[in-house]
């Protein structure tokens, strides 16, 4: 009989005991919240702008300045954008404390650009009020270009998309205003036209009209003008003059509307204003005007130009109707009152003119009653009164109906309603709304709106207009003026028997505990000082400590960095060794390797990475970089190396790796300008990654750490980038999603070679979320048959289908946040009985379920942050009574092993465990007196994978490189001198 063989049977039956648990429901971990006030907190939401199915706004919570957010609908989560002065100190996952020193203050003029990105007027202590643009991330969120140096502010202003960029304006540090264009970066941000130059103060209205862009201007006599450019300097110039004031006139109100620019002229007196109609065919001297206007007085909208059936409508007054709505074909002959809403002399003061197929909503008073919405089809008989409701102004559309807020005699409260532009084809859109503040409408036809439910308390809801399911959306901003309510905001990480976490309680933000089938959280630190917003952040396990950074100081700033074992005696700040290495009292942990520390900090004035061993508290300095950047992305380890980004000169992006000396740190290959590597991923034994070299564009390349081994692996899209993302491992090969010259998305696999790199078979559209599984892969993907739901595939067109139709028809469950976790992969899901709540399978349709419905009934818990402790699953989820807070689940059937069998696992443990294929995995010898010579990988038949021969020390890390396994239980056999079994020790393997 085989050793091994025998060796197993033995062990199985005396040594290791595997059992099934009782079923165990998700339970309330700890509430470390300050109070049971669930008030969600906006109290400043100003302007936003909408890009894809995100909503970016100005927002602000905790009584603090107003920050900028992202409302994203796909992940169903509301986050802060930030960009700190020194992004290792960013508390990313903070609800609450922000710092007007540290943070974007009060961001203006928020601007969707046509490649995704969004830019904005941010405001910031060190550099004033400049341009700045985010793609949703924290590395992508940047300073354009410091137009006004040293802080002096330049004020961008207008911001408008066009062309491939925007066009705005903004002031010199010499406080001329000028006219400026933009890309997103330094480079092509440019002076378009010095309006000083040609005696212009000030630009208004920037109005995008095809290949151009209208715009007026004017200058401190009083003098104005029609202006427009077609985004060059020679292509900039005024088209009209007027001397302005109550004699000369100004323009505004700028419309673009068949091929015709649509404007009104203002002339300003003491107490009251005319207001006359004209159109331009855009050519000097082509000016002509429509109506003649009144004077009228403050206070009523005018303008609104708006196509319908070959014709325009807009407001204008005079003092035989006052404010309505009128009509023109371009003419002054061809322009009529359409209708007296507000019948005599009154206004109806029409707002809000909205096309809606081959009618125009819009919004005006009733003599003697309130305001209402209108329809017209462009005929005054034509032109009525919808319902007997007062509007509450904006009105938006999607498809073949019209959605507005509004409240009737039986609806006393502010609601959504919608209408197919007809008296009959108007109803409330449903929801137990008390009052409903904002809502916006994305093209995928969701709804977000702002509004209170039956409990007054504001929250975030989606509904699909489409289906018109209702969803309530975990609220993030939990301060009422009173205290924050959810403490949990920073990832899990498992240490031992425990998880570490941070969590508000009420005063500061403090590191927490919890440990494994214990009830309650017991706080590791006590901060209480002015800076605890910032901190503690940046959680990293390494051996038997947890390691985070703080701020404990600011003007200068200063930063330390803390460790902690798990108990409040072992938790306090690192001392780095800063003798003959010279690391930065501000250096922060970069990364984890073979259980030291990768440091990253300042030196010399340049950017430089550390070794640093907390065993014997000496570190070694490993390389300087210059001053264009830190070693950037998240570093990660592919054997005996570690893999990073960096600039060492200025606009080259370079992909670095190091094995931890000096001599072995060093740069793999150059990107040229911008940032062009992206999606770091290793096999275990090559480096994969999305890489843009500036000829083939963002295409899939690997990297065995030489020069030579670094190339592209196909150039899927050759007319354009393939945006290759997903990487994931699976049966020897490396699966990726990628987009071919139509834009399909499809599916490929890699073996490492140019050879091997094929297209597997194509995906549905929106496929996401690609986790290797069960010998196959999951991912979310999106049909017209079945909307958003999970799907599997072996990697051939005809292995690849749905998996589970969880919400059936073409409504979506949305699965996301994918994780594997003892032959288990675990998702949310949403569904209306439900909400979203956390689900499990096995592999199997038949084997799919919700583990559990946190919050009873169709509110959603929305779990996140999943992290795995030996046999409990461990996430943050919202419930009305604690907020958001740390709650852990033991899977039914979840295998368990004694910490100890038959004295063979006394003095030795695995770290981490479980461990990533791609990392490896340490043994830690924490008590026994006898020294481990070598170590032995096992699956769990037994049979025999790899064996290491181990030194006389602490710490032996097992390199996992180049061993064909898959994510799954593995056993590791120690043996001493003579070969004797000296532990039997269970590892789980993960991606």
């Amino acid at each position: 009989m085989n050793f091994y063989y025998r060796w197993f049977v033995t062990v199985c039956v005396s040594c290791i005991t595997i059992y099934a648990s009782l079923a165990q429901p998700c339970r309330l971990v700890a509430d470390v919240r300050m109070d049971s006030n669930n008030q969600s907190a906006l109290v400043f939401m100003d302007e936003f702008t909408v890009v894809g199915d995100q909503v970016y706004f100005s927002g602000s919570e905790c009584q603090q300045s107003p920050e900028l957010y992202i409302l994203d609908t796909k992940k169903r989560e509301i986050r802060m954008v930030k960009n700190t002065w020194d992004r290792d100190a960013d508390p990313y996952y903070a609800y609450c404390g922000v710092d007007p020193v540290w943070y974007f203050t009060r961001p203006r003029n928020l601007c969707a650009g046509k490649q995704g990105q969004v830019f904005f007027t941010g405001l910031h202590a060190e550099l004033g009020s400049e341009l700045w643009v985010t793609d949703g991330s924290i590395d992508g969120t940047q300073l354009v270009k410091e137009i006004a140096p040293g802080g002096a502010s330049s004020f961008p202003k207008n911001l408008v998309a066009f062309q491939e960029g925007i066009l705005f304006t903004a002031e010199d540090a010499q406080k001329r205003n000028g006219l400026w264009s933009s890309d997103g970066t330094e480079a092509g941000t440019v002076l378009i036209q010095d309006m000083a130059a040609v005696n212009i103060d000030n630009i208004y209205e920037l109005t995008v009209a095809d290949s151009l862009v209208y715009f007026r201007a004017s200058n401190s006599n009083g003098s104005s003008g029609l202006w427009r450019t077609d985004g060059t300097t020679l292509g900039t110039f005024q088209i009209e003059q007027m001397p302005g004031g109550a004699s000369g006139g100004s323009p505004g109100n700028l419309k673009f509307v068949g091929g015709n620019l649509f404007y009104n002229r203002f002339y300003t007196q003491t107490s009251s204003t005319k207001v006359e109609t004209w159109v331009t065919n855009g050519s000097p001297g082509s000016a002509v005007q429509l109506h003649p206007g009144d004077t009228m007085p403050y206070g009523l909208a005018f303008g609104g130009f708006t196509e319908l059936n070959g014709k325009v409508l807009f407001a204008a007054y005079t003092s035989e109707f006052g404010n309505e709505i009128w009509q023109t074909d371009g003419t002054p002959d061809g322009t009529t009152l359409l209708k007296d809403c507000y019948a005599g002399v009154g206004s109806g003061d029409p707002r809000s003119l909205t096309r809606l197929g081959n009618r125009l909503l819009f919004e005006a008073a009733e003599l003697g009653q309130s305001r209402k919405i209108w329809s017209t089809d462009g005929t005054e008989a034509g032109t009525l009164i919808l319902n007997n409701f007062t509007s509450g102004g904006r009105i938006m559309t999607h498809g073949n109906k019209a959605y507005f807020i509004a409240r009737s005699p039986f609806h006393p409260n502010w609601t959504i309603w919608q209408t197919d532009g007809t008296s009959g084809g108007t109803e409330l859109l449903g929801g137990a709304f008390s009052t409903v503040r904002h809502a916006f409408v994305l093209q995928s036809g969701l709804m977000v709106l702002y509004a209170s439910g039956p409990d007054n308390v504001y929250r975030w809801w989606y509904t699909d207009l489409n289906t018109r399911l209702i969803e309530s959306v975990q609220p993030i901003f939990m301060d009422n003026g009173g205290g924050l309510n959810s403490g949990l905001y920073q990832k899990i990480v498992a240490l031992g028997d425990q998880v570490i976490f941070v969590a508000h309680d009420g005063n500061s933000a403090q590191v927490y505990r919890a440990e494994k089938g214990k009830p309650g959280a017991e706080p590791l630190t006590a901060f209480d000082h002015p800076y605890y917003f910032f901190g503690p952040n940046s959680l990293v396990a390494n051996g038997n400590q947890v390691y985070f950074r703080i701020q404990v100081g600011y003007s200068p700033s200063v930063f330390e960095t803390w460790k902690t074992d798990g108990t409040p005696n072992g938790t306090g700040p690192v001392l780095f060794d800063a003798g003959g290495s010279g690391i930065s009292s501000n250096a922060s942990i970069f990364t984890t390797f073979n259980q030291d520390l990768i440091l990253r900090g300042a030196w010399n004035d340049s950017a430089a990475l550390w070794r640093y061993n907390p065993l014997t508290d000496s570190s070694v300095f490993l390389h300087a970089f210059s001053s264009f950047s830190h070693p950037s992305f998240i570093p990660i380890q592919v054997g005996d190396k570690f893999y990073f980004t960096a600039r060492q000169t200025a606009g080259s992006e370079e992909l670095w790796a190091s094995d931890g000396t000096p001599d072995g740190t060093y740069l793999v290959k150059s990107f040229g300008g911008g940032e062009r590597i992206y999606r770091l991923f290793s096999d275990g034994q090559l480096l994969f990654f999305k890489a843009d070299d500036g000829q083939y564009g963002e295409e899939p390349w690997r990297s065995d750490g030489t020069p030579a081994g670094t190339f592209m692996l196909a150039d899927i899209h050759p007319t354009g980038p393939s945006n290759p993302y997903g990487f994931t491992a699976l049966n020897g090969l490396v699966y990726f999603i990628a987009r071919d010259t139509v834009q399909n998305v499809t599916l490929w696999q890699t073996d490492g070679s140019t050879a091997g790199t094929v297209l597997a078979t194509q995906l549905p559209p929106s496929s996401d979320m690609l986790t290797s599984f069960a010998g196959r892969l999951f991912f979310v993907a999106e049909a017209s048959l079945y909307g958003k739901e999970l799907w599997t595939s072996d990697g051939t067109a005809a292995g690849t289908n749905l998996f589970l139709d969880i919400l059936h028809g073409k409504y979506s469950a949305q699965p996301d946040q994918l994780t594997v976790f003892d032959s288990l992969l675990f998702f949310t899901a949403y569904s209306p009985e439900h909400g979203r709540e956390l689900w499990q399978t096995d592999g199997t349709p038949q084997g799919t379920k919700m583990v559990q419905d946190i919050i009873p009934g169709p509110g959603s818990s929305s779990p996140l942050d999943f992290s795995i402790l030996t046999d409990r699953l461990y996430f943050s989820a919202y419930a009305p009574d604690s907020g958001r807070e740390l709650w852990v689940y033991m899977p039914t059937g979840a295998t368990q092993v004694k910490s100890e069998a038959a004295s063979l696992h006394s003095g030795f443990q695995l770290v981490p465990n479980p461990a990533s294929i791609a990392q490896g995995l340490t043994i830690q010898q924490t008590g026994s007196n006898t020294t481990a010579e070598q170590a032995i990988l096992l699956d769990i038949t037994g049979r025999p994978l790899r064996q290491w021969m181990l030194t006389a020390q602490t710490f032996n890390q097992l390199d996992l490189a180049g061993i064909k396994v898959t994510p799954g239980m593995y056993l590791i056999q120690l043996t001493g001198k003579s070969g004797e079994p000296l532990a039997v020790l269970k590892c789980l393997l993960i991606d």
